[in-house]
Parts: C-alpha cells; structure tokens; sequence
C-alpha cells in the first residue's frame, strides 16, 4: 500500500462511524447500545509483517504514525462535536 492509499482508507473512517451511529440510532433512539472503536492504526496484507507468518508483527513506520494521527483526531474529537441525547430517566419522583 502507498502513502495515499492509505491515506485515503483513513479519511473513510469519519464517514464510517458516522454512517454506524446513523443507522444505530434509528433501532437504538434511546442509545442504550454503544459504539466501541478498538483498532485506529492500519492493518496490512499478510506478507507484510517483519517475522513472516506473524500477523501481529507489523514494522510501524512514519505513514502508519499520520494515518493514526488522522483517525486518533477523529476520534477524540467526538464526545464534544457527535453527543446524543439523553434516554428519559425511569425514574418516579
């Protein structure tokens, strides 16, 4: 993968999870399901790793470090700009 190729797969993620609360919202209003993004960094084809036949082995370079920066920004940035609203408090008063 070249550097704009990657690039490129990193500017998906904003509309990804965009597209997943979206859709997530309309079975869930209430929002009591949540959105867990675990892997932020990019993952290569098989035959890139540094030991072969170690998927897990991947040699980060200064690309891998921009892509995470990309989505990292994304991402820390959603509580305060994507917030949804409260569910109605169950309880009686």
């Amino acid at each position: 993968m070249d550097w704009y190729e990657i690039l490129r797969e990193g500017e998906r993620v904003e509309d990804l999870i965009l597209g997943h609360w979206q859709v997530m919202n309309e079975f869930d209003p209430e929002h009591r399901v949540k959105l867990v993004v675990d892997e932020w960094g990019p993952w290569y084809r098989p035959g890139s790793e540094a030991t072969p036949g170690d998927i897990l082995e991947q040699t980060p370079t200064l690309r891998d470090a921009v892509f995470s920066g990309m989505t990292s920004t994304f991402l820390t940035g959603m509580p305060a700009s994507y917030t949804w609203p409260t569910a109605p408090s169950s309880s009686t008063a």
